[in-house]
């Protein structure tokens, strides 16, 4: 039993990284406090942030892959919320069919499928329609499988209406459900279209900027799904990773499929589920790394502190900047291969959140108060700056 203990011992005290969590091994507080400048005085960042660390000890590196959206659990989703023998439509994806022609993207073919209810509105229009679109490179799988769902059962929220920072954790105003309740109802939609995403964003949502803003104190709940690998969230941001580049003239330069993180997003209205999209699914295929070597906390806070000056100082000419970060938060993100487009990965870093606004003679003119706004990401492992517009 002696020898087992001094065993057991030598070994921690050769391998500490081993046997603590993620927080210790990068000595990562669980609050920080901090103000910092741009060398100009113009751009003023303050942070009051929680810090966000899952309790794991290992963090690996994984390969995933392009996963289709199952005709089965589109059916089964349909008979949940319309009810069985109350649409018609596909119950399989159809034919391939022709989609892009020329330039990079070539032999590319979608499939598709249908489903809408029996009832109409008084103009004829099916209450609730679902659309799905699997796509194909060469035959294989290839970027954005795409689910939607549409509704004419209330006023027209979005999907990708913003959720409001202000408005976290709070019931929607003039809203059936409280918030509790329409987490629920959500989780109902997750676990038969994509159980495997279990991580859960709930934000509110009004019609400010929407399509019909017929009373502005209408909202209801944007409520989002993310997976969990190993114990570790991969990270919801509002930024959707479908940016892209472009040629000298401004336009666009399309040299792959298009492939927006992972997400299940759901709109729970009066009505209940009246609006969901559900993209970009994937398979999480190989180990790449075991346990990757993470970079100190003291390390990515110097980063952000080199990086978040410089990202806004081309407002600096018109403004005076104040961002303010209040969350912190370690998790993964999907990124390329270096060395091809088509191989993703999840990797660990670190998303610092908050909010900003634009000052006029100390007078805020523009003001980002959207939630779940990721003003920067770094690497933690390598400490490389991710544009999440872009996705690497």
């Amino acid at each position: 039993m002696k020898r087992l203990f001094a065993f057991l011992l030598v070994m921690i005290l050769l391998c500490p990284a081993a046997l603590a969590d993620v927080q210790s091994q990068v000595n990562a507080p669980a609050h920080v406090t901090d103000t910092f400048q741009s060398n100009t005085g113009k751009t003023i960042i303050q942070m009051d942030a929680s810090v966000e660390v899952p309790s794991v000890s290992a963090v690996p590196v994984y390969e995933v892959g392009v996963k289709e959206i199952s005709a089965e659990s589109l059916v089964a989703f349909a008979d949940w919320l319309i009810g069985t023998g109350n649409w018609r439509g596909d119950t399989a994806y159809g034919s391939a069919e022709k989609e892009y022609v020329g330039g990079a993207l070539t032999d590319i073919t979608v499939e598709t499928l249908t489903i809408e209810s029996l009832d109409a509105n008084d103009r004829g229009w099916r209450i609730d329609q679902i659309e799905a679109y699997r796509y194909r490179q060469n035959g294989q799988l290839r970027g954005a499988q795409i689910m939607n769902l549409s509704s004419r059962r209330n006023l027209d929220f979005a999907y990708n209406y913003e959720a409001m920072h202000d408005r976290v954790g709070a019931d929607a105003v003039d809203c059936a459900y409280t918030r509790e309740e329409a987490i629920a109802l959500a989780k109902e939609a997750a676990a038969i279209l994509a159980p495997e995403l279990t991580e859960i964003y709930c934000g509110v949502i009004n019609q400010e900027g929407g399509a019909i803003n017929y009373n502005n104190t209408d909202e209801a709940y944007l409520i989002c799904f993310t997976r969990n690998v190993g114990g570790i969230p991969v990270t919801w941001t509002m930024q959707e990773c479908t940016a892209l580049d472009e040629d000298k003239n401004g336009d666009p330069i399309v040299y792959r499929m298009p492939f927006p993180y992972e997400s299940l997003r759901l709109v729970i209205t009066n009505e209940g589920v009246t609006g969901v999209r559900y993209e970009s699914p994937y398979d999480v295929d190989s180990v790449l790394q075991e346990n990757a070597q993470l970079l100190q906390f003291e390390q990515i806070m110097n980063v952000s502190k080199s990086i978040l000056p410089l990202k806004y100082t081309w407002l600096e000419n018109t403004y005076q900047v104040k961002i303010n970060i209040d969350r912190i938060v370690f998790g993964y993100t999907r990124i390329d291969f270096k060395d091809d487009m088509n191989r993703f990965m999840l990797v660990p870093v670190w998303d610092f959140f908050g909010t900003y606004e634009c000052l006029r003679n100390g007078q805020a003119e523009v003001c980002y108060s959207e939630d779940g706004s990721s003003l920067l990401t770094i690497n933690a492992i390598d400490g490389t700056v991710i544009d999440r517009k872009y996705g690497y």
